[in-house]
């Protein structure tokens, strides 16, 4: 089969499933297997696959077919212009999350030499970032409960070679010191919505989605500096009642972000 036969049926049997992204799908997948781009891809248009790639390609769309993420599929995921490895131990870097990293850069590049805490740092991606383009000399913490994600968070430290603290740890507990910054995507779903494939530790925000900021509001003002800041993401329509519960901690100055789709993405409060 020429690679053009085999990304036009791979694109038609995706399609028929309801995958939205059925053309980028099959490019992606099939330029990762043999270990090129999408340019290549289109200029080798009309050479034959091999019986094994061929397999393996094929096998690959009928995971994709089942709604599996194409980033776990390929093992990487593209954030803040940075590539991060990713397993199923870990949540998918999302387009969202990097108006949060955005917000922490403009936070913290005015600062001398700042202390950053990342809560939930799963694939790293908040904490490497924040380390690869501030160039204050930040120093960064970032916790995790799970081991197995504070593991590849490691991995790709070391791989995009930023200089990040990582600590298995429930939240905040198990730190010393103060921050001039904690930031943090917490879970927010509302646990009756929880998608398959992802960690659901990352994802279950309890019932009403809000259980991980009743915590981040209530441990954050002990931990952070005088003034400093918090920057936290949260899910669309959450902002209202996530202002009350920074209201009910003390948090009184409180301004909020919007992605790209105009939903209130970022909520940036203050210690003071």
């Amino acid at each position: 089969m020429l690679i053009k036969e085999a990304l036009y049926r791979a694109r038609e049997e995706l399609q028929q499933t309801g995958i939205e992204s059925f053309w980028l799908d099959g490019d992606l997948l099939l330029a990762h297997l043999l270990s090129i781009d999408r340019t290549a891809l289109y200029i080798r248009f009309n050479e034959r696959l091999s019986s094994a790639i061929q397999s393996q390609f094929f096998e690959l769309i009928k995971r994709r077919k089942a709604k599996e993420p194409v980033a776990y599929l390929v093992g990487e995921k593209e954030f803040m212009g940075l590539s991060f490895k990713v397993t199923t131990d870990v949540l998918i870097p999302r387009p969202e999350t990097e108006i949060l990293v955005e917000a922490g850069i403009s936070l913290a590049s005015k600062m001398d030499r700042p202390t950053i805490i990342d809560v939930g740092t799963g694939s790293g991606a908040i904490a490497i970032s924040l380390a690869r383009y501030l160039e204050n000399q930040p120093q960064l913490f970032a916790t995790d409960i799970s081991y197995f994600a504070l593991r590849q968070a490691k991995l790709n430290a070391d791989r995009l070679k930023a200089k990040v603290f990582f600590l298995c740890s429930d939240m905040l507990s198990g730190l010393k010191g103060k921050a001039d910054l904690i930031i943090s995507n917490p879970p927010y779903v509302e646990r009756e919505s929880l998608f398959p494939y992802e960690p659901q530790i990352a994802l279950d925000g309890g019932i009403d989605g809000l259980f991980f900021y009743q915590r981040i509001f209530s441990e954050s003002r002990s931990w952070l500096k005088k003034p400093g800041f918090l920057a936290i993401e949260m899910g669309a329509g959450q902002r209202e009642r996530i202002s009350e519960i920074a209201q009910k901690y003390g948090f009184s100055q409180i301004n909020t972000v919007k992605d790209l789709a105009g939903i209130e993405r970022v909520l940036v409060t203050i210690n003071d």
